[in-house]
């Protein structure tokens, strides 16, 4: 959707590159179904995750209005006495007319559209699925891993964790299941800290998913890079910092609610402070190091094009 607003003029450069670095989370179907229930096997997850997610998603959205602060903006709608619902009819009707194909064949683009979209998604879950296979086969994964574990050891993360992100760096469904399979003698709050960074960075699958599409308009990829990392590592803490109280009112809106899936046997526990900020610190000197590659990488790419 956004590269068709650019593509159609109706948002300027800066505005797509604010646009798309927050509005690509994951549906609800997927966090709370897929990740929650399906991996963790618990419906308080499932409502940790997505609020969470979603908030450190809205978050994003407004730190996003701090990128290209001078930047050209778009053309103002035109101002009506109209309530908003009228305005949005008549805007609808306008681009239908100025579009002049008929309703049966917007419906046959439409689905075309779609199967198109879901054929290219498809193809680049598989083959980032396949590449994850292979680094496993020559154990470039578990030297990763370990090397990760060396790493961040010493800031207290636990290096079960390791393979789980380094899944979750190239796709978001095998780093959330492999999350949600490390040893129960793990803290439930990394485990879900964890998968909730995963979540928000997407990996390497999407960012492909989504390079490809905007590269039919001059929005940049980097911007959407970056705002990756930090919905990440704000996902996370913010997991850390909202663990306590989420965990109570998920378990008091569980037992009033009519029950859909099988209780969990056990509640998810509590933490302490003291793992808050060791996670945070963590975090901090990831999401460090990741924003220095990619600005090494921005800067070799861009010393290429003026060459």
């Amino acid at each position: 959707l956004t590269t068709r607003l650019r593509q159609q003029g109706s948002v300027s450069k800066a505005e797509g590159e604010r646009l798309v670095s927050f509005t690509t989370t994951g549906d609800p179907l997927f966090v709370m179904g897929a990740v929650a229930i399906g991996f963790f096997h618990s419906e308080q997850m499932g409502i940790v995750l997505a609020l969470t997610h979603y908030l450190s998603a809205i978050i994003m959205g407004l730190v996003s209005r701090f990128h290209a602060p001078f930047a050209a903006v778009s053309k103002p709608l035109e101002k009506t006495s109209l309530p908003l619902p009228l305005r949005a009819l008549q805007a609808m009707h306008r681009a239908r007319i100025r579009d002049g194909r008929p309703f049966g064949k917007l419906m046959g683009d439409a689905v075309q559209s779609a199967l198109n979209t879901l054929f290219m998604i498809g193809g680049f879950i598989i083959v980032f699925s396949v590449l994850i296979q292979l680094f496993a086969a020559i154990h470039l994964t578990q030297m990763i891993s370990t090397l990760l574990a060396i790493f961040l050891g010493p800031f207290g993360f636990p290096p079960a964790f390791s393979q789980a992100i380094v899944a979750g760096l190239f796709e978001v469904t095998l780093g959330a299941q492999a999350a949600s399979v490390v040893p129960d003698g793990v803290s439930m709050v990394w485990k879900a800290a964890i998968a909730s960074a995963v979540l928000s960075w997407g990996g390497l699958s999407v960012h492909a998913q989504v390079a490809s599409i905007l590269s039919e308009t001059d929005i940049r990829v980097a911007p959407y890079f970056i705002a990756r990392a930090l919905h990440a590592v704000l996902a996370a803490i913010l997991t850390f910092v909202f663990w306590q109280p989420l965990v109570k009112v998920s378990t008091w809106f569980l037992e009033k609610s009519v029950p859909v899936f099988m209780p969990t046997t056990a509640g998810i526990p509590v933490t302490s402070w003291w793992e808050t900020i060791a996670f945070s610190g963590t975090l901090a000197v990831g999401v460090a190091v990741l924003l220095f590659a990619i600005s090494l990488l921005a800067r070799y790419v861009q010393s290429g094009k003026t060459r």
